[in-house]
């Protein structure tokens, strides 16, 4: 008794999961009649695959390629000795890490922010206009994608009831995206000095930022600079907001150090 390899089938069994924020873990069955397996795979609603990928095992890993909080669509496919299979339905999963807001970072607020505040935020498709807040504004509902080992310009603008003040603009992103700011390893921008009107100057993503969504901090402070854990008993006057920003890598394919963005991150 023998038993044949059979006709070159599509792979059974097939499943896929997201591991943490960049990456997946897929698995299906090992068919008989296959000398290896190639895997596709794009963002849900994509007209175009991203890769095919090939592999001997009945298992492929994405480690750190894939864009946070993401869905997206993978199929695979047998590679027989001599055909191919056609490629097996779809399945879709979704990256994590959707929202920084998730992460535990210190508080910062000031004491007053009735005369002046924070009033426009610009940083690539980000454009944020607000007024008072109250010393504080939560903003990680909105963000923008950045690539590592590129430069952006950021334009900070500040808000005033009657008369301006002097105030001085920092700007905190967590390259490590561990959760905590660093005042000074993670200083996006500083302003150099006090403005009663808008500054603008660049932001470099460093090309060792962990990919992913992080927080970024904006601080604006009365005649001093702030740090980026600052609370009112040392911040009299000025406003605080964060923002979630999406790290990803550069894309090198036409020259250019930007990307089509979101200005929402969910």
């Amino acid at each position: 008794m023998f038993t044949t390899a059979g006709c070159c089938e599509a792979p059974t069994g097939f499943s896929a999961g997201a591991s943490g924020s960049n990456g997946a873990n897929l698995v299906w069955d090992d068919m008989v009649s296959a000398t290896s397996y190639n895997v596709r795979i794009r963002p849900a609603g994509n007209a175009n695959w991203d890769d095919t990928l090939n592999t001997v095992d009945n298992l492929y890993e994405f480690i750190g390629t894939l864009m946070s909080c993401t869905e997206y669509e993978v199929q695979v496919q047998s590679v027989c000795d001599t055909v191919s299979s056609d490629f097996s339905s779809s399945i879709t999963f979704q990256t994590g890490d959707c929202n920084c807001s998730e992460a535990d970072y210190c508080e910062s607020e000031a004491d007053d922010s009735s005369d002046e505040h924070i009033a426009n935020v610009v940083l690539n498709t980000l454009t944020n206009t607000s007024g008072n807040n109250g010393g504080y504004g939560d903003y990680t509902n909105m963000g923008t994608v950045l690539q590592v080992d590129s430069s952006y310009t950021i334009s900070l603008t500040p808000g005033y009831s009657g008369q301006p003040y002097q105030d001085y603009f920092m700007v905190w992103i967590d390259w490590d995206r561990n959760g905590v700011y660093d005042n000074i390893t993670e200083l996006a921008y500083d302003a150099g000095g006090t403005t009663t009107s808008t500054i603008s100057g660049t932001i470099n993503i460093p090309a060792t930022a962990s990919l992913g969504t992080t927080g970024m901090r904006v601080s604006m402070k009365w005649q001093g600079a702030p740090d980026v854990c600052e609370t009112a008993s040392d911040f009299d006057f000025g406003e605080v907001e964060d923002y979630c920003v999406e790290l990803v890598l550069k894309d090198t394919t036409d020259g250019q150090d930007t990307v089509d963005a979101i200005n929402e991150v969910d």
